[in-house]
């Protein structure tokens, strides 16, 4: 099952690259080391940060382990806080009780608080699981026809950047607030650009640039990343700073036609996901890849629940489910 406790403040070096929450019953995969939550690494056949085969895992540093279940976390329904280790065990509505079981399927999310990986709960074995978690976000209806966030229609702001703005360094002990961002959404950017720079530079070079674009959604084709990748190069390095990427993302907002009525950071969270199960990556998640990712995050019990799912979500019957239907899926407007 899936835990509602998700982190509030913690260390980068304790993030999961795949949830982008703090490690929950971490794992390490051999041999490239990285480590995550044991349910976002069941059935990893590559590492989704290097793309090396996992040929095994085994427990990581217990030091590291210690600092992870020392973290501060906060219960998603009832507000509880603790640490992760209480938090692993946290039942909300038990009087006098800080630990327990949670009693909902909502998943890990890539990064607290900004989604809920879960739109989804299963209410018995015999019926098939209802859209929930995702209920609240407006009803606004998906295109037909998914387009690119920076490219399926004008920015939201474009007039609020100057000609040639300022690169904007993450300083000082609020960082976040230099950016209009709120700390969990500056942490979750801050996370996925250590999760796309593959080489550890500090700095994403324009093949990194390309991925992150493709799975984020940020562009389609290879000339709308490349313009992407020179309006952020602000100082024509050939690779981009932190501090670049988050001034860009600062003057730079989405079409918000395109981000299916979530916030940027749930979009985000959505889009992680399909591409780390989308094995193959080819747009598109297959019976199998689909049922490893909502039995992983906790959303149904079994395969044969996963794939009444599935057959639901699979709008037009071709037997894969696609971004589009995915988003609507997690998006709560299947």
């Amino acid at each position: 099952m899936a835990n509602l406790c998700v982190a509030e403040d913690f260390s980068e070096e304790l993030t999961c690259a795949v949830c982008l929450d703090s490690w929950k019953d971490p794992v390490e995969l051999m041999p490239c080391g990285h480590i995550f939550c044991k349910a976002c690494a069941t059935d990893l056949k590559e590492c989704p940060v290097c793309r090396d085969s996992v040929r095994s895992t085994k427990a990581p540093n217990r030091t590291l382990v210690n600092m992870a279940l020392q973290i501060q976390v906060k219960c998603r329904r009832c507000q509880w806080k603790g640490t992760r280790e209480q938090g692993m065990t946290h039942v909300c509505g038990v009087s006098g009780s800080s630990p327990c079981a949670p009693q909902t399927t909502t998943p890990s999310t890539m990064r607290p608080p900004p989604a809920p990986a879960s739109s989804f709960s299963a209410a018995s074995e015999n019926c098939a699981p209802v859209s929930s978690a995702w209920a609240n976000y407006g009803g606004y209806n998906a295109p037909p026809n998914l387009g690119d966030l920076w490219t399926s229609g004008a920015p939201v702001q474009p007039a609020t950047a100057p000609a040639h703005p300022r690169v904007i360094e993450p300083t000082g002990p609020r960082p976040w607030t230099l950016y209009g961002l709120d700390q969990s959404e500056y942490d979750q950017i801050v996370s996925l650009f250590i999760f796309f720079d593959d080489d550890e530079s500090g700095n994403l070079e324009p093949d990194e640039v390309t991925r992150l674009a493709r799975w984020l959604n940020f562009a389609n084709t290879p000339q709308d990343v490349k313009r992407i990748f020179d309006d952020m190069d602000f100082d024509r390095s050939g690779k981009l700073s932190l501090g670049e990427f988050l001034t860009w993302l600062r003057y730079n907002k989405p079409n918000p036609q395109a981000l299916y009525g979530l916030t940027q950071s749930q979009y985000n969270t959505i889009m992680m996901q399909f591409h780390t199960y989308d094995t193959n990556q080819d747009g598109c998640l297959e019976m199998n890849e689909f049922s490893r990712l909502v039995q992983n995050l906790g959303d149904v019990r079994d395969a044969v629940t996963a794939q009444r799912l599935f057959q639901m979500i699979d709008q037009d019957r071709d037997g894969v489910i696609s971004l589009h239907e995915f988003l609507r899926f997690r998006s709560g407007k299947h």
